[in-house]
């Protein structure tokens, strides 16, 4: 079964389009981080994917099993640089920082 990115949808159907790799950029269970990250992405042109989302039907919704975000191999350099770049600096008191 080949995974398939195809105008913003994937799919497992035969298409006639070649398949495009994809690499895991995010792994999170914050859904709401999730969610920014595909909106940096999407203004940035590169397509997202978000695997592994109705897992927690299957875990009971606890928020267990991360959910991961994948974008294709030729975007993934520039996609880490834009999440990396979007981050917002944190404020002295809420850093890990000892």
């Amino acid at each position: 079964m080949y995974l398939f990115l195809f105008k913003g949808l994937c799919c497992t159907a035969h298409i006639l389009e070649m398949p495009v790799p994809m690499k895991e950029i995010l792994r999170t269970n914050n859904a709401v981080y999730l969610s920014f990250a595909q909106v940096v992405l999407a203004e940035a042109g590169i397509e997202s994917l978000v695997f592994d989302t109705h897992m927690s039907i299957v875990e009971g919704s606890l928020g267990v099993l991360p959910r991961r975000l994948m974008v294709a191999d030729d975007d993934v350099v520039r996609a880490r640089r834009l999440l990396a770049e979007a981050e917002p600096e944190l404020p002295a008191e809420q850093r890990d920082e000892p």
